[in-house]
């Protein structure tokens, strides 16, 4: 879950720096939250596609219950108990050091899944 609470971060800042600055913590998880429906649903879709799915959201009420969920997780996740908070100041403590080598060793990891499978 590192990686969400990451995201969280940078979309939380991005939200600072812009014109939500007053709901940063509301608006951060919210477009985290419409990012982990596209990427789902992007998923779905070529699994669908290939037939490895037989149900994939046949209705928009569907859809919209799921998009509904993704905001309920995403609240209880971050914002019920302050976790946001948290993540905040995990990262912000965060030398630039520490963020540079953060960085480098997930690019070492995306490097190598395309040469193991193409698809990914």
């Amino acid at each position: 879950m590192k990686i969400l609470d990451y995201l969280y971060y940078k979309l939380y800042k991005a939200n600072l720096k812009g014109s939500l600055n007053d709901i940063a913590e509301w608006a951060a998880m919210i477009h985290l939250s419409g990012l982990l429906f596209a990427n789902l649903f992007v998923i779905g879709g070529f699994l669908k596609k290939l037939g490895l799915l037989p149900l994939f959201f046949s209705s928009k009420n569907q859809i919209i219950i799921f998009i509904i969920s993704l905001f309920v997780f995403d609240y209880f996740f971050f914002i019920k108990g302050k976790r946001y908070k948290q993540i905040i100041t995990t990262y912000e403590n965060e030398s630039e050091k520490d963020r540079r080598k953060g960085i480098k060793n997930s690019n070492k990891r995306w490097r190598i899944k395309p040469t193991i499978n193409p698809t990914l």
